[in-house]
């Protein structure tokens, strides 16, 4: 299996062609939330989050069809998945800003009881206690803001040829809910995204982007479902080597999700 270690450079590219055989006229690209809010500098940013961008980008000016369409993560300010739509009862009654990071369970009952929004969040607790209830084990990390509507870095990074898009597709756009695939939200609503895919003719996906370990990987399982799916590793990068690893063993157990890397898809 690749390593995260197995990184393509620019230098390796010069020159090189992609194996036309091996991507044909009903393959999609889909570069997962390829913008700068989950890169250095962002406001939840991937270790070497932007390392991928230069060979992702030499990968979308060479696909060979039309069939292009990153994902772009986008909340209003005040969404449920942001610490900073909430605060949190302290043992002496006071209220103070709920930590980034916190991952909220189900099941403690106590951490949720103290937990109180804030007066410009879209939503309440008992959004929150529907989106942890409605899947058996769910949790909801309270993550940094990102993302956010009217931002730059919430835009597709311009080093990417977005002539070559063939749509942006956003997600966690609804304030009281989080959707880390794609495909559905964590309700388990289906977006729309699959369907638009589909009627476009796509059979197989190849998947790229931010991060392997949430966003990627849980768009990836989700295509499973009607997709063949590709994911090229050296064209992501994950948030904590833990939960790449988590990832990768479910990937494991999905037979159906292929792992590459981008040297496989060229021409010897």
């Amino acid at each position: 299996m690749p390593t995260t270690s197995e990184k393509i450079s620019m230098e390796r590219l010069a020159n090189r062609t992609l194996y036309s055989k091996l991507i044909g006229p009903n393959d999609a690209l889909v570069p997962v939330d390829v913008t700068p809010t989950f890169m250095p500098g962002g406001g939840l940013p991937v270790n070497e989050g932007d390392k991928i961008v230069p060979p992702l980008n030499w990968l979308i000016e060479n696909w060979p069809n039309d069939h292009i369409y990153p994902t772009r993560d986008l909340h209003p300010y005040g969404h449920i998945s942001l610490a900073s739509s909430y605060l949190l009862e302290q043992a002496d009654g006071t209220l103070a800003p709920a930590p980034a990071f916190t991952e909220v369970r189900g099941n403690d009952y106590e951490f949720i009881g103290r937990l109180r929004t804030k007066p410009h969040a879209l939503f309440g607790i008992p959004h929150l206690e529907t989106h942890l209830i409605t899947v058996p084990g769910r949790t909801q990390t309270l993550w940094p803001d990102h993302g956010l509507f009217d931002t730059i870095e919430s835009q597709m990074h311009p080093g990417l040829n977005s002539k070559r898009f063939r749509m942006i597709f956003p997600k966690g756009m609804k304030p009281q809910c989080d959707s880390y695939s794609a495909f559905t939200d964590c309700l388990d609503n289906p977006t729309g995204f699959g369907w638009l895919l589909y009627k476009a003719g796509v059979r197989r996906i190849f998947f790229t982007g931010l991060a392997l370990d949430y966003c990627v990987g849980l768009t990836a399982l989700d295509a499973t479902k009607n997709f063949e799916v590709v994911v090229i590793k050296d064209l992501t990068r994950s948030v904590t080597p833990a939960s790449e690893k988590n990832m990768l063993a479910q990937f494991s157990i999905d037979s159906k999700i292929s792992i590459i890397n981008l040297k496989d898809l060229l021409q010897i």
